[in-house]
């Protein structure tokens, strides 16, 4: 893959039309999803001198954005969809006041994820930020290697033998043995109150619920019986573990303190971003199972030389489930930003996603950035770069019963090429391997930087 299709993927991505508002790429709105993504409406442009309303900082106004979602996973297939915004914003609140968003999306491995989104800043007049979504989420690509991650095709084969299964019938099932589906409406709530600034970082309260229900299969009739497949792929190693494909109500409960002195939210260069946190659920908030989790989560970024242009920048996580979640449940990571992991686009990159499932999870990722000079194209401010990255986890089934070797790390590696839109919006394309996968490449693009 060469460096001009690099960029030419990456321009394809964030090309989109403003109406109504700036030409602008979107500025970032923290938010909790599946692939922990950041996303906002475009940035309001520099008040007009010649119009006196802008020079008056309670003046309001509304804007529209629109956006082209094209992603390429090597875990989810090419994404088709369209990102929209309408937000009303004022000259003396960046990036806006109040943003409603939606999203439609859906890959050529079935992936698709649509949502409606809303997200208030200083809400009430006060240093409260919300966030609420409603949304759908389906899969028909997350993987289940068993506890050990163990994807072995001389197991699988072993096991569609003793079914019984004729050789067409086993070419037919191999593809999804090690594979989950399910459907997973949700909705969402999340809200985040400063407290303080203290040494030059805000020190927040954030908590909030989230309500996913999981049913397993998907609408399709791969078995031609005239009715949607709602159970587990037939002879899969899940569904022999969970014939029914634990369908029910995860309702979680999350509360949590941070403390954040990043110079910038899309692409911090200097800072802290540092959160604990706990959650729960449990039948009296309706939820199908009972389980807690705990979270710690520290990330840094140094740069290198004064000019910032060369940055380390790192995450490390640790997070602690107890009790009986689902395995949707269980593979999730807490905190302000959830997402899926060990394996994936955000955590253990050049590794199937979900791989390696577990209970505990001491996770860490180092990247380096280095940041070409910026240029204007289009009255858009453009910058380049290069990150080279290492993603280490080491996961256990339980505190009690860890399965496997504490010290052994699951590792992925690789480059990163990034492009920054105004210094509010990052697109990366990732090229990650492992050998767990046998150093075979695989390739992530989406928005802005894992971490």
């Amino acid at each position: 893959m060469t460096p001009a299709l690099l960029v030419s993927m990456l321009w394809s991505v964030s090309a989109g039309a403003v109406v109504g508002g700036p030409a602008s790429a979107p500025a970032p709105a923290t938010q909790n999803d599946v692939d922990a993504e950041l996303e906002g409406p475009p940035r309001p442009p520099a008040p007009d001198d010649d119009d006196a309303d802008d020079d008056d900082p309670t003046v309001g106004r509304w804007g529209i954005g629109i956006v082209p979602k094209f992603t390429l996973n090597s875990d989810d297939g090419v994404g088709f969809g369209l990102r929209g915004t309408v937000y009303w914003y004022r000259w003396n609140q960046q990036p806006y006041k109040t943003a409603i968003s939606f999203q439609a999306w859906v890959t050529t491995r079935l992936v698709q994820h649509h949502y409606l989104r809303v997200d208030a800043i200083d809400a009430f007049n006060l240093p409260i930020r919300i966030l609420a979504e409603v949304g759908y989420f389906q899969s028909r690509s997350q993987n289940f290697c068993g506890w050990d991650g163990d994807c072995d095709p001389e197991r699988r084969e072993r096991a569609l033998l003793w079914e019984g299964l004729n050789q067409a019938a086993r070419d037919r099932i191999r593809p999804t043995y090690y594979q989950v589906r399910f459907i997973r409406p949700y909705a969402l709530t999340n809200l985040r109150w400063r407290l303080a600034q203290v040494f030059g970082a805000a020190v927040s309260l954030f908590g909030g619920w989230r309500g996913f229900y999981y049913q397993p299969g998907d609408w399709l009739d791969d078995d031609r019986n005239g009715r949607p497949d709602l159970e587990p792929y037939p002879y899969s190693y899940y569904k022999s573990v969970f014939p029914q494909g634990e369908p029910g109500f995860a309702s979680v409960a999350q509360v949590g303190l941070m403390v954040d002195s990043r110079d910038e939210e899309p692409a911090p260069r200097k800072g802290i971003w540092a959160e604990a946190s706990a959650r729960m659920a449990h039948p009296w908030m309706l939820s199908s199972w009972t389980y807690s989790g705990f979270n710690t989560t520290v990330r840094t970024y140094v740069p290198l030389v004064k000019a910032k242009w060369l940055v380390f920048a790192s995450r490390y996580v640790g997070d602690l489930v107890l009790g009986d979640p689902p395995l949707q449940e269980m593979v999730r990571v807490g905190g302000s930003t959830d997402y899926i992991a060990y394996g994936g686009a955000q955590m253990g990159r050049g590794i199937r996603i979900q791989r390696y499932p577990g209970r505990v999870k001491l996770m860490m990722q180092h990247e380096l950035r280095y940041e070409f000079p910026s240029f204007t194209i289009f009255d858009q401010e453009l910058r380049f770069g290069l990150a080279g990255f290492v993603d280490a986890g080491s996961i256990g089934y339980a505190l009690t019963d860890y399965r496997n070797n504490p010290l052994l790390l699951r590792l992925g590696w690789g480059m990163s090429l990034r492009v920054a839109f105004n210094r509010n919006f990052v697109m990366r394309l990732d090229i990650a391997m492992s050998r767990d996968e046998g150093y075979a490449p695989v390739v992530y693009s989406g928005p802005n930087h894992p971490f």
